[in-house]
């Protein structure tokens, strides 16, 4: 029997030893990181200050996510179900309103006059219509020659001052090349 009872004890100071490198190597991981440098490994001195920093940010955290939980999170909901109705009355009103001006285009377009359709479409385009997409086209192709010409010199302008400054580098690493 005390045989059985000292291989249990050494299985335990086994296991305990296990355990104990198991944590220092889980801590090691989580705090103990050193900082690589141009290839190097550098081994910062002091590194307690940085635990203790880790530890209070992680106690920071902690409250803050207790205040967030305890307090915010059920004020936020209490907020959005108070103002759930007002909010869906407000959005009835805007899709009221939507139907409303639907309803006037509808109206609109049914009293002007209109000409035989393009033999492409199925249905009449208003003259006043077409008219008016020509004009937009028009003010649009403009525009857009406007943006394109704009682009040009703006990269013109990024060409020529990467040129300069190319060949300043070039300058001065010459300069000190000698």
């Amino acid at each position: 029997e005390s045989h059985q009872q000292l291989i249990q004890q050494q299985l335990q100071q086994q296991h305990q030893q296990q355990s104990l490198a198991s944590a220092g190597r889980l801590f090691d991981r989580l705090f103990a990181h050193h900082n690589v440098l141009s290839g190097e490994l550098v081994h910062l001195e002091g590194r307690r200050g940085g635990m203790e920093e880790s530890a209070n940010l992680l106690n920071k955290s902690a409250a803050d996510l207790t205040t967030l939980t305890d307090s915010t999170a059920p004020a936020t909901c209490d907020l959005l179900s108070a103002n759930l109705a007002a909010c869906k009355e407000a959005c009835g009103a805007a899709l009221n309103k939507c139907a409303e001006i639907s309803d006037r285009e509808r109206r609109f377009l049914a009293a002007l006059p209109t000409e035989a359709p393009a033999p492409s479409t199925t249905a009449p385009i208003p003259a006043v219509l077409r008219e008016g997409r020509a004009q937009r086209e028009a003010v649009w192709r403009e525009y857009m020659e406007e943006v394109r010409n704009k682009a040009a010199r703006v990269d013109e302008d990024f060409s020529k001052e990467v040129a300069r400054l190319e060949a300043e580098y070039a300058e001065l690493e010459a300069k000190l090349a000698t």
